[in-house]
Formats: structure tokens, C-alpha cells, sequence
């Protein structure tokens, strides 16, 4: 679970990274150029596509940043895990959950991310 954790930490941080180099190359240990991430709002493939996206929620909320909370589930090279995404006050603007599958390597290899919208 050491080797998920670690993945998942740099992943976390790679969301709250604002200069385009040092997230891409946090991406680069954890992402390969055929991983996918989804959540309702988009789908892109590769760490290039997942950075601009990045950079979107970044200019969208400025300050903001992610999360990682409780415990990861995680079996057969699946896991699940809950973040938020806190405004520069650090309040709470939008949890959410997310599944993935791992990649042989140890590296995300897809993202299924969901939003949890209150009273949903």
C-alpha cells in the first residue's frame, strides 16, 4: 500500500502544483501518455492533457487546491479514493470520489473521477 500511497501523494500534488514544468514532471512519475482521466466536466488522455486541465481548474479557482482524505480501497490494481478541492480560505468547494485502474508499472492508468454534490 507504501507504493499507492506515494502514487496517489504525488498525483495529489501534481493538482496543486501551479508552474506547468514541475506538475508535468510529477505527472510524468505517476501518469503515462496513454493514461486517462474522466470526470463529468472532461475526458483527456496523457499528462500533457491532464496539466492543461489543470491549469483550467487553476485559472477557474485561483488558490484553490486538492485534497486527498481517509483511506484509499484498494485490490487488483483498483483503487478508491475521496479528495476535496478547497477554496484559498479552505473551505470546502466541491468533494468528490474517484476510481482507478493501475498500470503494470505501478502508474495510474485511468481516472474515473466523480463530484459530490451535496444533497445529491
Amino acid at each position: 500500500m507504501s507504493t499507492i500511497s506515494a502514487t496517489l501523494a504525488t498525483y495529489g500534488a501534481a493538482w496543486n502544483e501551479t508552474d506547468r514544468g514541475k506538475r508535468l514532471a510529477m505527472l510524468a512519475e505517476v501518469w503515462s501518455a496513454e493514461s486517462r482521466y474522466l470526470d463529468p466536466r472532461v475526458e483527456v488522455t496523457g499528462p500533457e492533457a491532464l496539466s492543461d486541465y489543470i491549469d483550467a481548474v487553476h485559472s477557474a479557482m485561483p488558490g484553490a487546491r486538492l485534497v486527498l482524505e481517509g483511506e484509499v480501497d484498494a485490490h487488483h490494481g483498483h483503487l478508491r479514493f475521496h479528495w476535496a478541492l478547497l477554496g484559498e480560505d479552505g473551505q470546502r468547494l466541491l468533494p468528490g470520489v474517484d476510481f482507478a485502474i493501475l498500470a503494470p508499472d505501478g502508474r495510474l492508468a485511468r481516472i474515473v473521477g466523480f463530484f459530490d454534490t451535496p444533497g445529491r
